[in-house]
């Protein structure tokens, strides 16, 4: 399923993928520039990402996933 779904029915897709197919949807934001500093992070290599997301459900996520996995977003 794209995240790119707009956020004001994000909550409603993810639902509806659940019922449909009785399985954990799960949406992965992520990029070439993303991908490679999470990556580099969990190597325990000092990392900052700058970027732009979304002012959205799916670009909250995305900073949440990063700054959990220890990219600076700052």
């Amino acid at each position: 399923m794209p995240c790119s779904t707009p956020a004001a029915s994000y909550d409603r897709t993810m639902a509806l993928a659940r019922e449909a197919s009785n399985v954990t949807a799960a949406c992965q934001p992520g990029g070439g520039a993303a991908n490679t500093s999470a990556a580099l992070a969990q190597m325990g290599i000092a990392v900052g990402l700058f970027t732009k997301t979304g002012t959205d459900a799916v670009g909250d996520l995305a900073l949440q996933q990063l700054d959990r996995l220890g990219v600076d977003i700052g």
